[in-house]
C-alpha cells in the first residue's frame, strides 16, 4: 500500500459560496431553565425528562410543594386571626357606645337606631338617607 498524499488545489467558487451559506445561518440549540433546581439544560425532549426524573429535582418538586403549602395554611391562619380580632373589637366597641348612650354622653339618633349599636343596617329597616346640601 503506497501513501498518496492528498491534492490540496484551491475551493471552486461553488464551494466556497455554499460554504458561506452554511455559516450564514447558525441557530443555537436551545436551552431549557428548570425553575425548580434554577439550572440550565438542553433543550432536547430526551435530555428533560432525564433531569425531571432525577433524584435531585424530584426532592426539589416535593420540598417546593411542601413550602407552598405551609404558607398557605400560615396564611388561612392568620386570616382567621385577624376575623377573631376584628370580632373582638366590634364587641368592644359596641359595648363602649352602649356604655355612652346609657350614661347620656352620646345622644341616642334615629340614624343609631336604624344602623344599631354594631354600625350594621338591622333586618326590615333600610338605611337613612344621605344629608341634603344646602343650596349656594
Amino acid at each position: 500500500h503506497q501513501y498518496t498524499p492528498i491534492k490540496r488545489e484551491r475551493e471552486s467558487f461553488e464551494d466556497f459560496e455554499a460554504f458561506k451559506i452554511m455559516t450564514e445561518f447558525w441557530v443555537s440549540n436551545a436551552k431549557h431553565w428548570c425553575k425548580h433546581c434554577k439550572v440550565w439544560m438542553q433543550g432536547d425532549k430526551v435530555s428533560i425528562q432525564k433531569h425531571e426524573s432525577g433524584k435531585r429535582h424530584l426532592e426539589t418538586v416535593l420540598e417546593y410543594k411542601r413550602d407552598k403549602r405551609e404558607a398557605q395554611q400560615g396564611v388561612s391562619k392568620n386570616e382567621a386571626e385577624v376575623a377573631k380580632q376584628l370580632k373582638e373589637i366590634e364587641r368592644a366597641a359596641a359595648a363602649a357606645v352602649a356604655g355612652d348612650i346609657a350614661s347620656g354622653a352620646v345622644r341616642y339618633t334615629a340614624a343609631a337606631s336604624t344602623y344599631g349599636i354594631a354600625g350594621k343596617p338591622q333586618a326590615g329597616r333600610p338605611p337613612p338617607p344621605p344629608p341634603r346640601r344646602a343650596p349656594p
